[in-house]
């Protein structure tokens, strides 16, 4: 009964975590109380401050009233407005998936504006639809009016500019009579949402790091080779100080995290170590965020050494810009250059080393700002010429965190299967050809254990990282 509390507790702070992880892709929360308000003050670096909230098919002038929390846009003139006034928006959402709406609508309650609206979209080619769940009804205050986390049932945006409308359904004022051309409505906390999509990598994983697992203090790699597990992320420097790491909202669930970035151009750091014998054509996947309150630097760049002894070189194509998303600051597929294919036992150091004291608001970076970086990638070929099915969808171990039974599929038969906790002790072995294996883990100890999964064709080898609570 212990171990089922504990799970639903952890699913429930998961669920949360996965709703926060969500990026916002464009918003309008009328801060200052100016028209200036009515341009996007938030999102990604492509939407703010380009794309205005309009109130189109109406008579009125905009003016800006309290709202709910700050301001809000105000519009009369909404007379005979039934399915064909509305508030608009547009937006761009390249990146991103599972995106939902926020909002608020009230009319004002002396000058009665409208009482009945519907969320539409359009996209593409396809026309102005009604949004499922997008019916609103507005009273006199902020609490009746209210969109909270719709569903934008856009799959893959790609780079189509979407629209968003809230469009009248009825010419019924709040008093129950034809809104008049006094009639008034206003709107607030328009936001947009969505999880940024993940890489997608080819080959071998040599490394990988993507954070979901909080109760790792060492921050160490979560797939890979084996050997490769407990090798760390480090935020440090040229003098060998490394700063503290904690656990924020990352691209999907978590993404390390460390302030302290001031005075650190071409000086401060973050770095992993690797080893990767045998495999050459190396790739690297990352994306880097900054935080926008506690503003971190902007400019960054890859680098690369071979050993400890090493001379820190630049992969070409590693330049990053990094802004307050998990869009911006991506790399994607970038080669490491043929002088560290098959580097044999030396370890393969990358880095990403700030290139300038600027953060992304266009101040310098001071001690509190933050840079955050998820989804760290790192893949290549062996050089027998064999591929493994580390980073794909062809093992598939679940759940985890587990409590009771773990499965793991796979659609290559496996040949033998071994657990081992994170002393290196091995606590199960089974061989047997399957491709579906049921392993009881009730009497393990709670913590993190790693499952190695042998196949038919001995070059070939998965590993994954588990959490048994």
């Amino acid at each position: 009964m212990k171990k089922q509390l504990l799970l639903v507790g952890m699913l429930c702070i998961l669920t949360v975590f996965t709703m926060r992880a969500q990026d916002t892709i464009v918003a309008w929360t009328f801060p200052t109380g100016t028209l200036a308000d009515s341009v996007a003050n938030a999102g990604i670096s492509s939407n703010i401050g380009t794309r205005t909230l309009m109130h189109e098919g109406g008579t009125g002038a905009a003016t800006m009233v309290p709202g709910d929390g700050t301001y809000a846009e105000e519009v009369a003139g909404w007379d005979n407005g039934d399915s064909t006034k509305f508030w608009s928006i547009k937006f761009k959402a390249e990146g991103y998936h599972d995106l939902v709406l926020y909002s608020k609508q009230m009319s004002d309650g002396t000058l009665y504006g409208p009482r009945d609206w519907r969320v539409q979209y359009k996209w593409g080619s396809i026309p102005w639809t009604n949004v499922p769940g997008g019916t609103v009804v507005c009273n006199s205050a902020w609490n009746m009016g209210v969109v909270d986390s719709l569903p934008i049932p856009i799959a893959v945006p790609g780079g189509t500019s979407i629209y968003i409308r809230w469009i009248m359904t009825s010419n019924i004022a709040l008093d129950m009579n034809p809104v008049l051309p006094t009639g008034k409505s206003a709107i607030d906390n328009i936001i947009i949402m969505g999880t940024a999509d993940l890489p997608v990598a080819t080959g071998d994983t040599i490394i990988g790091f993507n954070f979901a697992d909080t109760t790792d203090v060492e921050f160490n790699a979560d797939y890979g080779l084996a050997n490769n597990l407990t090798y760390d992320i480090r935020a440090e420097n040229d003098s060998a100080e490394v700063r503290t790491l904690t656990y924020t909202n990352g691209a999907t669930d978590y993404a390390a995290t460390a302030e302290g970035w001031d005075n650190g151009a071409n000086f401060k750091f973050w770095s992993i170590k690797f080893k990767a014998d045998d495999y050459y054509d190396m790739k690297v996947w990352s994306k880097q965020r900054s935080g926008q309150t506690y503003a971190g630097p902007k400019f960054w760049k890859l680098q690369y050494k071979l050993g400890g002894s090493g001379t820190w070189t630049d992969v070409p194509g590693g330049n990053i810009t990094v802004a307050n998303d998990w869009t911006t600051g991506v790399l994607n597929e970038v080669a490491l250059p043929a002088d560290i294919n098959d580097p044999g036992t030396t370890s393969v150091y990358l880095r990403w080393v700030m290139t300038s004291n600027e953060s992304i608001s266009g101040a310098d970076v001071v001690a509190t700002g933050i840079s955050k970086i998820d989804d760290i990638i790192v893949t290549g070929t062996y050089m027998a010429g064999m591929q493994s099915i580390i980073y794909d969808n062809n093992v598939n171990v679940y759940p985890n965190p587990c409590n009771d039974v773990l499965n793991i599929e796979s659609s290559e038969e496996i040949v033998k299967t071994e657990v081992y906790n994170m002393m290196g002790a091995l606590v199960y072995n089974a061989n047997s050809r399957t491709d579906f294996v049921k392993i009881n883990v009730d009497n393990f100890d709670s913590g993190l254990y790693v499952v190695v999964l042998h196949f038919a064709n001995e070059s070939k080898v998965a590993t994954r990282k588990i959490l048994v609570d």
